[in-house]
């Protein structure tokens, strides 16, 4: 793996790095629950070591919970003593958190979560790092990250999962999702006709290799320095080496490949969203070939100026009374209203307008 970009640019550490595998099957207890315990078993054997160093004698804490929801929605938490005992018939989530209790260790907490939705169908798998005042440690805890993925998504069968290095993600819904207003539910039942998202570690289900020309014809394009066969017939495309050199263009790159097994539609610039790993491109259209390709932005830093003046200005606001609120029903199409009853839209009076106006125009230097 090559030296981390923002180690040589001075900028930000990765403080969190989270893998997530996607399934199909989860009302198949007996299929599924081989896989979650897999989930469970590789995490420990690869990732154990990253909490507890070498010689260390304090084992790291666990905490332990889960929920079990029943087909009618009544639902009761639980505290398994093992994983295992977890996984049982109306198994909704489970949640194990390891925290490092020596500061010698590699990541500060790993936490493991499984997470069944969509009608019990669909199952998440996840493991997430936090490496929060442990600087330099990426490069060691990436790798025994992506083979958990790998292991698992080579007998899995899965039908789809990605990698984010200090990135929002908003899991089970993709970013993609999130950007096409589409419904989490509704991208895990059509994710082997649609590649749900792309990410800078991607996994695609075995339906959909053959129409991106196969591991060779992913390979040819160029658009990933790796392209790793999956044992049921998928692959784990990744498109760097370093996490931190997949920028606009590398998205570009990707998404262009990618285009022809994406949901068709729009993608929106949603405030307080992370799109900066999505292109603004509907893939579905003939027109994505032709021009730049727009990538949506990121979040701002919290000192960005225009941060700082939005938070001070919503204070100042509800402290003031300029926050309006009323129905949302004009606003909201009839076919909807039932399902959004009792939802308001937030206004300004207008003081709390022109007062906004002002801020604007000092922003903008006008």
């Amino acid at each position: 793996m090559t030296t981390p970009s923002w180690v040589i640019d001075g900028g930000r550490e990765p403080d969190f790095v989270r893998v997530l595998l996607y399934l199909d099957y989860g009302d198949d207890l007996s299929r599924v629950g081989p896989v979650l315990k897999m989930w469970h078993a590789e995490a420990d054997c690869l990732l154990s070591g990253l909490l507890q160093p070498p010689g260390e004698v304090a084992k790291p804490k666990v905490q332990r919970s889960g929920f079990e929801k029943k087909p009618d929605g009544t639902g009761r938490k639980i505290r398994p003593r093992t994983w295992s005992d977890g996984i049982t018939e109306d198994f909704y989530q489970l949640t194990w958190v390891w925290r490092a209790t020596s500061p010698r260790a590699d990541v500060a907490d790993l936490k493991l979560y499984a997470f069944r939705f969509a009608e019990r169908r669909h199952v998440m798998l996840s493991a997430a790092v936090d490496l929060e005042d442990r600087p330099g440690r990426l490069p060691v805890v990436l790798p025994p990250l992506l083979e958990l993925l790998r292991s698992v998504a080579d007998v899995a069968d899965p039908v789809y999962g990605e990698v984010v290095v200090n990135a929002e993600s908003i899991a089970p819904n993709t970013m993609l999702d999130s950007a096409l207003l589409r419904r989490c539910d509704r991208s895990a039942a059509e994710s082997r006709t649609y590649l749900r998202g792309y990410e800078w570690v991607t996994v695609c289900p075995k339906e959909l290799l053959p129409r991106l020309g196969g591991v060779d014809g992913l390979r040819a394009s160029k658009a990933f320095v790796a392209v790793d066969p999956l044992e049921h017939g998928g692959a784990i495309l990744r498109a760097t080496d370093d996490p931190a050199a997949y920028g606009p263009d590398q998205v570009r790159a990707v998404f262009s490949v990618l285009a022809t097994v994406l949901p068709p539609g729009q993608p929106r610039f949603l405030g307080g969203r992370d799109l900066s790993r999505v292109v603004l491109a509907d893939a579905g259209a003939q027109a994505r070939a032709a021009g730049v390709l727009a990538v949506g932005p990121g979040l701002p830093a919290l000192d960005d100026p225009q941060v700082v003046a939005a938070q001070a200005f919503v204070a100042e606001a509800f402290a003031k009374g300029w926050v309006t609120h009323e129905s949302a029903d004009d606003v909201i199409p009839e076919y909807l209203r039932e399902k959004f009853a009792g939802h308001v839209k937030v206004g300004l009076t207008e003081e709390g307008r022109r007062r906004l106006d002002q801020i604007l125009d000092e922003l903008n230097g006008t």
